[in-house]
């Protein structure tokens, strides 16, 4: 436990290039908090007021896997572009070990991320939080990271092996906003998409995540956040197998060697 931790630690300092205090306080707070503002008020004057609420607990909710997603993705980048593979695919270590340990220390800024979105709904907004039950948004912020970051992970295997991690991100950015119930509810989704929905990270956490505002209790959302952790544990053999193959490719393709 102790190697996992220091590795986690280690990994979390240097290569989440966020983590200067200035770039983390514009990005993982401030940029993602005045976001969800301009898209709140946007929706408040085209929609009107009384059907905004949700609207902006589902941008709040959809910078968890957005900045959790960025965080760890930027991790595997870098670890090709600072030459850091050809150490790792060297090393005995423990591959599962190496592959949990990008993840731990990014959950935190799922909470940050959500702290800063509802402050700033609350003071510029006037979202009201007379009817949240606290405990229960908690946990569903918590199992929200989870699968965010388990799905990151997964995907940071195809960034190891293809050069054009840009446009696979922004990708992923837009189906989460699409295609998860943050803008479109899946009810009006066609049916495809409404299917493929049900696989991705947040959709069933997205509804626990609206339903804590109106005063749902853990056994209330429990359902749906035990569909999201059923997610996330999908994304975590998926990305497991996938770190193993992506290794074998990397090492047949010298991609080890070759900048991103």
């Amino acid at each position: 436990m102790r190697n996992f931790l220091r590795q986690a630690y280690y990994n979390y300092r240097g290569l989440f290039i966020w983590l200067p205090w200035p770039s983390y306080i514009t990005t993982v707070v401030f940029g993602p908090a005045f976001t969800i503002i301009m898209f709140a008020l946007v929706g408040r004057f085209a929609l009107g007021p009384d059907v905004v609420r949700p609207y902006v607990l589902g941008l709040v909710a959809q910078y968890i896997p957005f900045i959790i997603s960025a965080s760890i993705l930027q991790c595997f980048v870098l670890e090709r572009r600072f030459a850091i593979l050809s150490i790792v695919y060297s090393s005995r270590g423990n591959r599962e070990v190496i592959f949990f340990s990008r993840q731990l220390f990014h959950i935190p800024n799922g909470f940050v991320v959500v702290a800063a979105g509802l402050f700033f709904s609350w003071l510029l907004l006037d979202l009201d939080f007379n009817q949240v039950n606290w405990i229960a948004l908690v946990l569903t912020v918590l199992v929200i990271s989870l699968s965010s970051c388990a799905c990151a992970a997964f995907l940071g295997n195809f960034f190891i092996v293809f050069t054009d991690w840009i446009l696979m991100y922004r990708t992923f950015a837009g189906v989460i906003i699409v295609l998860t119930g943050v803008i479109i509810p899946i009810s009006s989704l066609p049916a495809p998409l409404a299917v493929f929905s049900q696989v991705l990270p947040l959709t069933h956490g997205l509804v626990a995540f609206r339903s804590t505002f109106d005063g749902a209790g853990v056994a209330a959302i429990l359902p749906s956040l035990l569909q999201e952790l059923i997610v996330g544990l999908g994304y975590t053999v998926l990305g497991l197998v996938g770190y193993h193959v992506s290794e074998i490719i990397a090492k047949r393709r010298g991609l080890v060697e070759t900048a991103a």
